[in-house]
Formats: structure tokens, C-alpha cells, sequence
């Protein structure tokens, strides 16, 4: 999850304007902009605010992302 986050991993599907979504959280998250930024995705769980990378053990299909809005 952590390479993901950094945009190290590319999309499946080998299109450009595919894989940026959660490198851009990740970005926005770390300019300040989010805060609590949690997500789940397949069988990974990552709490980003207190650096929770965690392999879990069953699959979550799909993915599933929280964070706050920093007003």
C-alpha cells in the first residue's frame, strides 16, 4: 500500500490517465490539505495518519478510502 500511496505502482490497466487517484490523496494528504486518511483496498489496510501499513487476512473486494477535510 505504501508504493501505491508514493505512485510507484502502475494502474492495471496500463492507461495514462489511470492509477493517480491515490498517489493524489496521498499528496494532499501530506500538503495539509486532508487529514485521518484511511483506506482499504483488496487485502491492505493503511492508516496514514499514524503510519498503519498492515497486510489484512481476507480480501476486501474493492476499495474503500475515509479522510476529514482540513477547513
Amino acid at each position: 500500500m505504501e508504493r501505491l500511496l508514493r505512485g510507484d505502482i502502475q494502474s492495471s490497466t496500463l492507461e495514462p490517465h489511470r492509477g493517480n487517484g491515490l498517489p493524489n490523496i496521498a499528496h494532499r494528504f501530506k500538503l495539509g490539505q486532508i487529514k485521518k486518511l484511511v483506506m482499504v483496498s483488496n487485502n491492505q489496510y493503511a492508516d496514514v495518519d499514524t503510519k498503519d501499513f498492515r497486510r489484512l487476512t481476507s480480501d476486501f473486494s474493492g476499495t474503500l478510502i475515509y479522510w476529514e477535510h482540513h477547513a
